[in-house]
């Protein structure tokens, strides 16, 4: 189960991750996705794209926080085709390693620094004008579906990655490190 979770544009890939579903169907028909976040330009393309393959596609719109962690437990892999290069680090890329999820994410902005490439997921580089290479990234997709095993050591990787980078205490710590940076000697 391949899970997107993002606004519904351009930016946060959706488009690319809909044209990756005939690629990933043509090749594993034992698959599933999950389309959820907040509705955006892109409702009418992901409605099609259900209607198109209703076996394998889920469509969920404006998902109530208290359904993210069933989201989460029902997928085995998160993707996060961003296009934008100032693409932050991902709330749904911390999620799904809290989850102890691999992901699948582009080489935009932040994002390299939370998905360790072949460690806690993998990174899907954009093509010279900047355009995801919906290929690569389908290719990233069926690896992982095939790889049970691998997915499980990244999951582990990804959930200790998360502790390290984002606990409360580590947040706190790094918050309390940048007001003593500021804060002149007197």
């Amino acid at each position: 189960v391949f899970l997107f979770l993002g606004r519904f544009n351009a930016e946060m890939g959706l488009d690319s991750f809909i044209d990756t579903i005939p690629l990933v169907i043509e090749k594993n028909n034992n698959v599933k996705f999950i389309l959820a976040g907040a509705t955006g330009p892109l409702n009418n393309v992901a409605l099609k794209c259900k209607d198109q393959f209703s076996d394998y596609v889920t469509l969920i719109n404006n998902v109530p926080y208290d359904l993210l962690p069933t989201l989460y437990a029902a997928a085995d892999i998160v993707c996060t085709p961003s296009k934008g290069h100032r693409a932050c680090m991902g709330v749904t890329i911390k999620e799904a390693m809290a989850a102890s999820k691999p992901a699948i994410g582009t080489n935009s902005g932040g994002i390299p620094e939370a998905i360790v490439h072949n460690e806690t997921g993998l990174i899907v580089s954009h093509r010279d004008n900047g355009d995801i290479d919906i290929n690569k990234f389908a290719e990233s997709m069926l690896y992982l579906a095939a790889s049970p095993n691998l997915r499980k050591r990244m999951g582990e990787k990804a959930l200790l990655r998360a502790e390290e980078l984002c606990s409360e205490e580590t947040t706190i710590n790094k918050t309390a490190d940048i007001f003593l940076r500021c804060i002149p000697n007197v």
